[in-house]
């Protein structure tokens, strides 16, 4: 797949449409294996926010290389918060397979959670995350618009493997000073 037409984009590849409300609703059985993603250019006016959103049922990323996923605030939608990820998923009960990448995104590389599912049965849960290589590119995003943040966040994720990895060159910032991984458990909050 090749998306070049240098306009702003929320996400390379969805898995899921994130407005599912029951697993029956999700794709399933989704293996990205050796794929090479990233955005169109150095190039702010080229932002690729997310690499791959992960909401689907038994979904994998395995021996791939995604790199260079960011966006400014308000580029894509004026009310957007401009926060890249290479991998996210919200909307999911897993299990997700993250296995021996390159993650490379300017806000939170990778996050699982952040928002609420649209279902308590869709709380992402059982991930394996092993054998990664998550980093910042320091020299070209830290004194930019871009917003950065950490390299790996699970908000409302239950159970999960995180073994291996190596997490580099995350700086200062919210919510986890030094850029550190953060784990953070919360039940969804329904209205």
């Amino acid at each position: 797949m090749q998306v070049s037409d240098g306009v702003p984009k929320q996400s390379l590849v969805n898995v899921g449409t994130g407005a599912e409300t029951s697993v029956s609703q999700l794709p399933a059985n989704i293996v990205f294996d050796r794929m090479y993603l990233h955005s169109f250019s150095t190039a702010l006016s080229a932002a690729l926010k997310w690499g791959i959103v992960m909401n689907g049922t038994s979904v994998a990323v395995i021996d791939s290389y995604i790199d260079d996923m960011q966006a400014a605030p308000a580029q894509i939608t004026p009310a957007d918060d401009g926060e890249s990820k290479a991998l996210l998923a919200w909307n999911s009960p897993g299990p997700f397979k993250v296995v021996n990448n390159f993650l490379q995104a300017a806000a939170v590389n990778v996050m699982f959670g952040g928002s609420d599912p649209n279902n308590d049965t869709l709380q992402p849960a059982d991930l394996e995350f092993r054998r990664n290589y998550v980093r910042k590119d320091e020299t070209r995003w830290r004194f930019t618009i871009v917003m950065v943040k950490n390299n790996f966040e699970l908000k409302n994720m239950s159970r999960s493997l995180v073994e291996g990895n190596r997490f580099e060159f995350s700086w200062g910032g919210d919510p986890a000073p030094g850029g550190d991984p953060v784990g953070v458990s919360r039940p969804a909050q329904r209205a």
